[in-house]
């Protein structure tokens, strides 16, 4: 073997060596840094415990003694957190949720809030653990109208039944409700029948919008020819000013027109008589427009 061949064989064992020491040597360390973290989260489930305790919160304070009983844990938390869990256990009440529908029968998917907060989704009765105090519970199903109950919950007490009576939402429909037949046709021809709408409203609709359209468009050429007018002034046309101010009344008489006659269909329509009515008794409109030197005169004559 050469001196070169002997020198890169130590190199490589040399490597070799180095990364299993670095190994060996984060192993513990690694450990030891866990158990730390282990360590950590008992001590914060103990103190969180003891709070939880005191503010009565007891379904929390037993999540967390749960977590500080565990083996990893020092064994003096352990001890006093086996014990606290054990007392908690004594203490801790439970309910019951019992939901029955307007024929007594036993209702199961029943979603249960207490305070706001979920709690159950099936109302199967088993016991359920739940903090003392004053609660509010509050049952709902599909089908069915809400119902709100209070009750004090004291500590100690096991199994409270929580008993509601649920009522079906109006129009729901139950399996022992006798089948309503539909309507007939007749019945719905004749409610269709009841207030036809008067021929008029359309063509007083449709005159609205011709006169709406009319002084949109006759706005729009006033305001153009006014235009013109303003660059040539003193010397404009006289065909000119009279073209402007032709266009000025064609826009306010369309407008009369549009306002009164939409105005007038509208009324109409609301106030349009039912079927039976005798052709004597119907109400009726009547629209006069009638252009004037300063726009348009409109009047509305009828009886209601």
């Amino acid at each position: 073997m050469s001196s070169v061949s002997y020198l890169q064989r130590v190199i490589r064992l040399g490597r070799r060596s180095l990364i299993g020491a670095a190994v060996l040597g984060l192993a513990p360390w690694s450990a030891g840094l866990a158990l730390a973290d282990e360590k950590t989260a008992c001590l914060d489930s103990y103190v969180e415990a003891q709070k939880l305790r005191q503010k009565s919160s007891l379904v929390a304070a037993r999540a967390s003694l749960i977590l500080c009983s565990r083996e990893a844990c020092p064994s003096t938390i352990r001890s006093e957190c086996v014990q606290w869990l054990e007392e908690v256990d004594r203490s801790m009440p439970t309910v019951v949720l019992l939901a029955k529908d307007g024929d007594g029968q036993d209702l199961l998917d029943v979603r249960v809030t207490v305070d706001g907060e979920p709690f159950a989704e099936h109302a199967d009765g088993k016991p359920i653990p739940v903090d003392p105090g004053a609660r509010v519970f509050r049952f709902e199903a599909t089908g069915f109208e809400s119902v709100e109950a209070q009750h004090v919950i004291r500590t100690s007490v096991k199994d409270l039944a929580i008993s509601v009576e649920l009522q079906r939402v109006a129009g729901s429909g139950s399996p022992n409700d006798p089948e309503v037949p539909p309507p007939t046709p007749l019945a719905e021809s004749d409610a269709g029948r009841s207030r036809p709408t008067p021929p008029l409203v359309y063509v007083l609709g449709g005159l609205g919008v011709v006169g709406m359209a009319g002084f949109g468009t006759f706005a729009w050429r006033y305001d153009s020819q006014r235009s013109d007018l303003e660059e040539c002034k003193p010397f404009c046309a006289a065909s000119d000013i009279d073209a402007t101010n032709t266009s000025r009344k064609i826009a306010f008489v369309s407008l009369g027109v549009g306002v009164v006659a939409l105005g007038a269909a509208t009324a109409l329509f609301l106030t349009r008589p039912d079927e039976a009515s005798s052709v004597a008794t119907r109400r009726g409109l009547m629209l006069d427009a009638v252009p004037t030197s300063g726009g348009a005169a409109a009047t509305l004559r009828g009886v209601f």
